[in-house]
């Protein structure tokens, strides 16, 4: 955004990502405004975690807050990772450890599963087992949803995935959440039937609990 056009907040923000850390009285110097004006500025982004105070001693005179970017405040910068990790996955490939990255993709699964089965550990049946399933992958970003077909089989919707750009260029990793998914549900059949990653709107899996 162009300098003239920017807020007071994004202002405060870009100076404390270029000084790391300032006080009120010098980002008042820097702004050209009342240490008034900027403390209101101050007040509004350290409630909405953007910024976070620390209280200096000084030798002479009273403690002051210098005030720094919090995770989310620095969040709002651009950043590359996901392009870095894409070039780092392809360039394994390229230089010949396809295996490699394989094992690193089945490796993220296990994490994940690692985290989902500590969930479940008081889910005994089926569907609390998917309902819990589905409320974690919600919160990583999937925009997950169950809808149940008919006694004993349901449907999983994700709407979204965080990792798209990567499944595309190395489909082992749905391959890997299918094998996830049953390994979580072992009482079922688990069945992608649409993928994003395959141009579909949405990953859907077709869950049929097995008879006895």
């Amino acid at each position: 955004m162009d300098m003239n056009t920017r807020s007071t907040k994004e202002e405060i923000l870009s100076l404390l990502k270029a000084k790391k850390q300032m006080t009120v009285t010098e980002l008042a110097r820097e702004l050209g405004v009342t240490e008034m004006a900027v403390r209101r500025h101050i007040s509004k982004l350290e409630k909405d975690e953007y910024i976070q105070a620390t209280l200096v001693r000084q030798h002479i005179g009273r403690p002051t807050y210098v005030y720094t970017l919090s995770a989310k405040g620095e969040d709002i910068f651009p950043k590359q990772y996901k392009d870095f990790a894409m070039e780092m996955l392809e360039s394994l490939s390229d230089l010949g450890h396809a295996n490699l990255v394989e094992q690193l993709l089945k490796a993220r699964t296990d994490r994940m599963k690692e985290l989902l089965e500590q969930r479940l550990l008081d889910k005994p049946t089926t569907f609390s087992r998917l309902a819990e399933v589905i409320a974690a992958q919600q919160q990583n970003g999937y925009m997950a949803h169950m809808e149940l077909e008919s006694q004993g089989n349901f449907i999983m919707k994700k709407q979204n995935c965080p990792l798209l750009s990567v499944a595309e260029k190395f489909p082992a990793l749905c391959d890997n959440e299918v094998d996830m998914y049953q390994e979580l549900l072992p009482d079922t059949e688990v069945a992608l039937i649409s993928c994003v990653s395959g141009g579909d709107c949405a990953c859907t899996y077709r869950i049929t609990e097995k008879t006895l």
